[in-house]
Protein backbone atom coordinates (compact mmCIF):
# COMPACT_ATOMS: atom_id res chain seq x y z
CA UNK A 1 0.00 0.00 0.00
CA UNK A 2 1.20 3.52 -0.69
CA UNK A 3 1.91 5.74 2.29
CA UNK A 4 1.75 9.55 2.14
CA UNK A 5 5.08 11.33 2.19
CA UNK A 6 5.13 14.37 4.54
CA UNK A 7 7.63 16.21 2.30
CA UNK A 8 5.49 15.87 -0.82
CA UNK A 9 2.06 16.75 0.55
CA UNK A 10 -0.72 14.39 -0.45
CA UNK A 11 1.17 12.67 -3.26
CA UNK A 12 1.68 9.02 -2.25
CA UNK A 13 5.22 7.79 -1.83
CA UNK A 14 6.12 4.78 -4.00
CA UNK A 15 6.90 1.48 -2.35
CA UNK A 16 10.48 1.01 -1.29
CA UNK A 17 11.56 -1.08 -4.29
CA UNK A 18 10.33 1.42 -6.88
CA UNK A 19 12.63 4.28 -5.89
CA UNK A 20 15.93 2.63 -6.75
CA UNK A 21 18.57 4.31 -8.88
CA UNK A 22 18.68 2.69 -12.29
CA UNK A 23 22.19 1.19 -12.70
CA UNK A 24 23.55 2.76 -15.88
CA UNK A 25 27.07 2.95 -17.28
CA UNK A 26 28.79 6.32 -16.92
CA UNK A 27 28.69 7.07 -20.65
CA UNK A 28 24.92 6.52 -20.69
CA UNK A 29 24.46 8.85 -17.71
CA UNK A 30 26.51 11.58 -19.40
CA UNK A 31 24.58 11.09 -22.64
CA UNK A 32 21.27 11.31 -20.77
CA UNK A 33 22.29 14.54 -19.03
CA UNK A 34 23.50 16.22 -22.22
CA UNK A 35 20.51 15.10 -24.28
CA UNK A 36 18.05 15.89 -21.48
CA UNK A 37 19.27 19.44 -20.99
CA UNK A 38 19.38 20.01 -24.76
CA UNK A 39 15.74 18.91 -25.02
CA UNK A 40 14.76 21.16 -22.10
CA UNK A 41 16.41 24.15 -23.82
CA UNK A 42 14.62 23.28 -27.08
CA UNK A 43 11.38 22.96 -25.13
CA UNK A 44 11.74 26.41 -23.60
CA UNK A 45 12.50 27.86 -27.04
CA UNK A 46 9.55 25.90 -28.44
CA UNK A 47 7.19 27.51 -25.96
CA UNK A 48 7.73 30.81 -27.78
CA UNK A 49 8.14 29.58 -31.36
CA UNK A 50 5.10 28.10 -33.11
CA UNK A 51 7.27 25.73 -35.17
CA UNK A 52 8.56 23.61 -32.25
CA UNK A 53 6.41 21.48 -29.93
CA UNK A 54 7.66 22.99 -26.67
CA UNK A 55 5.77 20.78 -24.23
CA UNK A 56 6.82 17.61 -26.06
CA UNK A 57 10.50 18.56 -25.86
CA UNK A 58 10.14 19.52 -22.19
CA UNK A 59 8.45 16.21 -21.36
CA UNK A 60 11.14 14.19 -23.14
CA UNK A 61 13.96 16.24 -21.58
CA UNK A 62 12.58 15.92 -18.06
CA UNK A 63 12.04 12.20 -18.55
CA UNK A 64 15.68 11.74 -19.58
CA UNK A 65 16.96 13.86 -16.71
CA UNK A 66 14.85 11.99 -14.17
CA UNK A 67 16.34 8.70 -15.37
CA UNK A 68 19.90 10.01 -15.03
CA UNK A 69 19.46 11.74 -11.66
CA UNK A 70 17.46 10.71 -8.61
CA UNK A 71 17.67 14.30 -7.35
CA UNK A 72 15.97 15.53 -10.54
CA UNK A 73 13.38 12.76 -10.20
CA UNK A 74 12.55 13.90 -6.67
CA UNK A 75 12.46 17.56 -7.72
CA UNK A 76 10.09 16.82 -10.60
CA UNK A 77 7.92 14.68 -8.36
CA UNK A 78 7.57 17.58 -5.95
CA UNK A 79 6.84 20.08 -8.74
CA UNK A 80 4.21 17.86 -10.37
CA UNK A 81 2.21 17.17 -7.19
CA UNK A 82 -0.44 19.67 -8.35
CA UNK A 83 -0.76 17.94 -11.71
CA UNK A 84 -1.05 14.17 -11.16
CA UNK A 85 -2.02 13.58 -14.79
CA UNK A 86 1.19 15.28 -15.97
CA UNK A 87 3.20 13.23 -13.49
CA UNK A 88 1.68 10.00 -14.80
CA UNK A 89 2.60 11.00 -18.36
CA UNK A 90 6.15 11.82 -17.29
CA UNK A 91 6.48 8.49 -15.46
CA UNK A 92 5.09 6.62 -18.48
CA UNK A 93 7.66 8.32 -20.74
CA UNK A 94 10.41 7.64 -18.20
CA UNK A 95 9.60 3.92 -18.05
CA UNK A 96 9.40 3.61 -21.83
CA UNK A 97 12.80 5.29 -22.24
CA UNK A 98 14.48 3.32 -19.44
CA UNK A 99 13.42 0.01 -21.01
CA UNK A 100 15.47 0.86 -24.09
CA UNK A 101 18.65 1.82 -22.23
CA UNK A 102 21.58 -0.54 -21.61
CA UNK A 103 21.56 -1.41 -17.91
CA UNK A 104 24.50 -2.79 -16.01
CA UNK A 105 23.82 -6.02 -14.17
CA UNK A 106 26.27 -5.35 -11.35
CA UNK A 107 27.61 -1.92 -10.45
CA UNK A 108 30.21 -3.15 -7.94
CA UNK A 109 33.79 -3.49 -9.21
CA UNK A 110 34.91 -7.00 -10.08
CA UNK A 111 37.93 -8.28 -8.14
CA UNK A 112 39.88 -10.92 -10.02
CA UNK A 113 40.52 -14.13 -8.08
CA UNK A 114 44.06 -14.47 -6.76
CA UNK A 115 46.07 -17.59 -7.33
CA UNK A 116 47.53 -18.45 -3.92
CA UNK A 117 47.73 -22.22 -4.38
Amino acid sequence: MLAPDPDLGNLPRPRKGLRRQIPLPLWVQVLLHVTGWALVVLGVIGLFLPILQGMLFLLAGFALLSIASQAMHGFLRQQFRRWPRGWRQLERARRAISKRLPHTANTSPQIPPSDTA
